[in-house]
């Protein structure tokens, strides 16, 4: 139920209709806005268990041993900070993905591997893991190392009703950057049958609103733009439960830190957050602190 204020008969209602219920009241939505607006959202559905740990250790990747792991995170410049962290995995035949994925690798070549951001962010993410990721450059090898579990997420979910909004949401520093997101999910789509839309500032809200009526639930967007949508109270993030921060660093350093808290505070708690950093700073490490939990830092150097 989403309020623009909060009366009796609407409360009453709550009560009546609807059972073990949270309230969220948002005030400032945007730092453009001179005066306070309100919006009162009741979400009856915020405990709804999800499917958060997809990972099944290949056996060639169990028996690796530890001196192996410590070779390769050297030779290619990977550190790791956290509890329990997976075993990176070498090959594409360790990674059990079903074929609407493994199509889609396998035309790199037929002796392409991981690389070095994937081998050790796909068991991690997989095993329903937060992460912070230092990676230096963006590409698709980066994208494909959290698109491939954010597609195994989405598939992994329970069917949604439609409007819940999207299940994967993905924040992006730019329009370009976002647009460079989108195709690399789209090279899944084929066989995956998951869509995405993409909300970017710069173009006609309509136009992009008009793939929500495809059922996307894949979402990826530039603050300003998802802010002022919310504001408009033309979509809904509650349904959210795998998070993407791209380019984290740059989004902070582009003064969005008040727009990405919003964003933040309206996704429900219990959720798996990933946050990717072009330099590890303060800021961004204290958003880590703040909103993510127990969660695993992968530095890629090369």
């Amino acid at each position: 139920m989403w309020l623009t204020s909060k009366t009796t008969e609407a409360s009453q209602m709550a009560e009546e209709f609807m059972e073990d219920y949270v309230t969220v009241n948002v005030g400032e939505m945007s730092q453009r806005s001179q005066s306070r607006r309100t919006e009162h959202i009741v979400y009856d559905f915020l405990n709804e268990a999800f499917q958060k740990d997809l990972y099944s250790e290949h056996i060639v990747t169990a028996r690796r041993s530890a001196s192996e792991v410590d070779v390769y995170r050297k030779d290619n410049e990977i550190t790791i900070t956290g509890r329990a962290v997976p075993k990176p995995i070498l090959s594409f035949s360790e990674t059990n993905f079903p074929d609407c994925v493994t199509k889609v690798l396998r035309a790199q070549g037929p002796d392409s591997s991981p690389s070095s951001v994937q081998a050790q962010c796909w068991p991690v993410v997989l095993s329903g893991r937060d992460l912070l990721a230092v990676v230096r450059t963006s590409s698709e090898n980066k994208f494909l190392a959290y698109v491939v579990p954010a597609l195994l997420h989405v598939l992994s979910q329970d069917a949604a009703p439609y409007g819940d909004g999207p299940i994967v949401l993905v924040l992006a520093s730019t329009r370009e950057l976002a647009r460079q997101v989108q195709e690399t999910f789209s090279l899944f789509e084929k066989y995956s049958g998951v869509g995405t839309a993409c909300f970017v500032s710069g173009e006609p809200k309509e136009k992009q609103l008009k793939k929500l009526d495809e059922g996307c639930k894949v979402w990826i967007v530039t603050p300003g733009r998802l802010v002022a949508l919310m504001e408009e109270c033309k979509v809904t993030i509650r349904r959210c439960t795998f998070l993407v921060l791209d380019e984290l660093d740059c989004m902070l350093a582009l003064g969005l830190e008040q727009q990405l808290r919003l964003i933040l505070e309206n996704l429900r708690p219990e959720r798996q957050t990933l946050m990717w950093l072009t330099s590890k700073t303060t800021e961004a490490s204290q958003m880590a602190e703040e909103f993510m939990e127990d969660y695993v830092t992968v530095n890629v150097a090369r």
